[in-house]
């Protein structure tokens, strides 16, 4: 879907997308071979996206809003696929632990088994809240910018925490926890 040199105006009450962001979003996730049984929830996540920007046109990089849109879109399209991609290694990664007869209850914890001289748990608990919380969300799988979005922060601030995390737990010896 080729650009209008035109800009747009937004009619869109804040619950309504207008149709040329839909019709977008829609070419960019064929044009990104999303698979098709997954097409509606990508739509439905860019839809999320697109209710909560807000263009300001006199920002300074002067660019049209179906620039920004564009962007916002493709962006959002190759963090999806990226956040795919690294759940389906982690999954192919514990399928073939547990294929090679790890045991169950501790195939997922660690790559290295050697012991740890150091609680990791007590490691985690002297994290400031703020690192915790940020730890936990790696733990879980989600993507330093979807933490970042979630607490209305940069992901620099993201990146930075964990570098901190990172360097508390190297220094307490529990690198075999760290992902790589």
């Amino acid at each position: 879907m080729a650009a209008s040199n035109q800009p747009h105006k937004s009619t869109a009450t804040p619950r309504e997308i207008e149709s040329w962001k839909l019709e977008l979003a829609q070419s960019r996730i064929r044009f990104f071979r999303i698979p098709k049984d997954d097409r509606e929830d990508a739509l439905h996540d860019l839809i999320v996206e697109l209710i909560q920007h807000r263009f300001d046109p006199a920002q300074p990089n002067g660019a049209k809003e179906s620039t920004a849109v564009f962007a916002l879109i493709d962006n959002r399209l190759k963090m999806m696929l990226r956040s795919e991609g690294r759940a389906r290694r982690r999954m192919e990664k514990y399928q073939a632990q547990y294929a090679a007869g790890s045991d169950e209850d501790t195939f997922l914890a660690v790559d290295d088994p050697t012991p740890l001289n150091i609680d990791v748990r007590s490691a985690v608990a002297g994290l400031e809240p703020s690192q915790r919380d940020i730890a936990l969300r790696l733990a879980r799988g989600q993507s330093i910018a979807a933490i970042a979005r979630e607490l209305g922060c940069g992901w620099h601030a993201v990146e930075r925490s964990i570098v901190e995390i990172r360097h508390m737990f190297e220094a307490k010896g529990l690198d075999a926890w760290l992902g790589r």
